[in-house]
């Protein structure tokens, strides 16, 4: 976690992307029916695909996994369309919070 200026002149502590992956991934694979992997930049992937993969309860799932302010490159965004028109839940997420939500958006039981 690194410093963040908090509301009333503050300090919370905000996520490292990676840090929000792992506990991201780590939700996914304790799912009962879920299986999940980190995506790797490389030169065969293709731009923009999103850093998460994975199948829960039958449905693909695709998540760019963003930092509270982080934001997403039009790429990302580009590519998240896609994989929702072609039928994936697939979104930016900057939780697991956010990814239970998707989940329960589509009648998948969270525990």
């Amino acid at each position: 976690m690194v410093p963040d200026k908090g509301g009333a002149g503050g300090r919370m502590m905000t996520m490292k992307e990676g840090s929000i992956t792992k506990a991201i991934l780590a939700y996914l694979n304790s799912h009962p029916e879920g299986f999940a992997v980190k995506v790797h930049a490389g030169a065969n992937q293709g731009r923009g695909v999103p850093d998460v993969v994975g199948v829960v309860s039958g449905h693909s799932l695709w998540l760019e996994v963003k930092t509270r302010t982080g934001r997403a490159t039009p790429i990302q965004e580009h590519r998240i369309k896609q994989l929702q028109s072609a039928g994936a839940i697939a979104s930016i997420v900057r939780s697991v919070e956010d990814v239970i939500g998707l989940l329960e958006a589509r009648g998948i039981e969270c525990s």
